[in-house]
């Protein structure tokens, strides 16, 4: 059995932009990126804005209810990627999807 060597390491830096935000929704095309072809993908959630707030009184008793309420998708990251760091990432999820999924079935 041989001894693992670390030859380097590499740090991680944070963007100015980076974002960590939970989404639950993704819009995805292909398209040509600096002449090579490449997936753009939307990253968002369905959110709603409430514009206002109504005070009301039913049966003598002051409440408040939602007044006007907008319903839109938060886009909260855009990403553009090579053909092959896509095809890593495919990969990628579906080892990390079929972990999840067996550890999901041991503790049932």
């Amino acid at each position: 059995m041989s001894e693992k060597v670390t030859t380097s390491s590499l740090q991680h830096v944070r963007s100015t932009s980076f974002v960590d935000e939970q989404v639950d929704q993704f819009s995805a095309f292909a398209m040509s990126w600096n002449g090579e072809e490449a997936i753009h993908v939307t990253f968002g959630r369905n959110s709603i804005n409430l514009k206002s707030t109504n005070f009301v009184i039913e049966n003598g008793v002051p409440n408040t209810e939602p007044g006007q309420v907008e319903a839109f998708r938060l886009d909260v990251a855009s990403i553009a990627m090579p053909l092959n760091v896509a095809k890593d990432l495919l990969d990628t999820l579906g080892r990390m999807i079929s972990h999840a999924e067996e550890r999901r079935r041991k503790s049932e």
